[in-house]
């Protein structure tokens, strides 16, 4: 997940992209929302790639 949103150096972006809060530790409502979008797609794409072996 952290390599997902950008790494190490990307608080920045994407605090001014909306997905952290002002206190540029917490990811915000948007922020929590494309995490859990993100894990749902890696995890549905690992089941499909292993059902389709």
């Amino acid at each position: 997940m952290f390599e997902a949103l950008g790494g190490l150096y990307s608080v920045n972006k994407n605090f001014s992209k909306g997905y952290m809060s002002k206190d540029k530790v917490h990811y915000s409502k948007a922020g929590y929302e494309l995490q859990g979008t993100l894990f749902y797609e890696a995890l549905f794409n690992s089941y499909e790639d292993l059902i389709h072996e």
